[in-house]
């Protein structure tokens, strides 16, 4: 695993914290096991990119997601 697949992984459960399951944490700690959960890693990969494009929209350059 390069460093920039873990990067995202631990800004997402920064930008998400509070609101992942603990198996999530643990799959974007440990990585996937089976396709399943490879595509709810890629799912969560979305989401993050997702977040991070409407920060940078928004002006909030740090990613943190606004309630």
């Amino acid at each position: 695993m390069d460093i920039e697949s873990q990067d995202w992984r631990e800004e997402y459960m920064t930008m998400r914290q509070g609101y992942l399951s603990p198996y999530q944490i643990r799959m974007l700690a440990a990585g996937p096991r089976s396709l399943a959960t490879a595509w709810m890693l890629q799912a969560m990969h979305h989401d993050w990119k997702t977040l991070k494009a409407h920060s940078y929209e928004s002006g909030n350059a740090t990613g943190d997601v606004e309630d």
